[in-house]
């Protein structure tokens, strides 16, 4: 996964599916009667907090790109991606430290589809049960939380993988009896997952 945030500027003027927004906004403006967002790509040059409630029967067909960071935090979300490859939310600021979240995504209900993509940062993804996603998230940095929130991988974006792992490069061992850490305090595990299997419980690491 490599688009560059040029990939979406189309200049400074504004057309019917082109969004050219200076400064930060929470694209209230954007938002119609039917609480759904005009549709198109909107370029931010600047950040995006967004937190109006959307349609629960009409997508809002967008792709929200920002030179600096995106917050979702609407109520109830109805996002389908308008980029024919599928990007939903790029953010574009830098900030790789565990405290900066540059592209945040939290809602209670609703559903949002396509690509979350924070190339230079941290992405944190809080959904409840009443959310359902089917896309992607890459970033630098990915924080999950929430209760019950559910992600679904769309193939159609990257295909499907034989094999998927999941790495575990530090361990924090939960009592002093736990096992001892590598040098450095770190491990580097790993497991494989078959589409459709369950995820395998990630357990301590062996001793060594």
């Amino acid at each position: 996964m490599n688009r560059p945030i040029s990939d979406f500027y189309q200049g400074t003027t504004s057309t019917a599916t082109y969004h050219y927004i200076t400064g930060n906004t929470n694209l209230a403006t954007f938002v119609d009667a039917n609480n759904v967002l005009q549709p198109g790509v909107y370029y931010v040059a600047g950040n995006i907090n967004f937190a109006h409630t959307l349609s629960s029967t009409t997508a809002s067909n967008v792709t929200l790109v920002a030179t600096g960071s995106i917050n979702i935090s609407s109520p109830n979300m109805n996002f389908a991606p308008y980029d024919s490859q599928k990007m939903l939310f790029l953010a574009n600021a830098t900030g790789t430290d565990t405290s900066n979240t540059q592209l945040n995504i939290s809602g209670s209900t609703g559903a949002w589809d396509g690509i979350a993509y924070a190339p230079h940062s941290k992405l944190n993804y809080s959904g409840s049960s009443g959310i359902i996603s089917a896309g992607s998230i890459v970033a630098w940095m990915i924080q999950l939380s929430g209760n019950g929130g559910r992600l679904t991988y769309d193939p159609a974006i990257f295909g499907t993988p034989s094999t998927a792992e999941i790495f575990l490069y530090k361990w924090r061992a939960a009592s002093r009896g736990g096992p001892a850490a590598g040098p450095g305090g770190a491990h580097a595990r790993s497991i494989s997952h078959h589409p459709g299997e369950a995820v395998p419980e990630l357990g301590p690491p062996p001793s060594r």
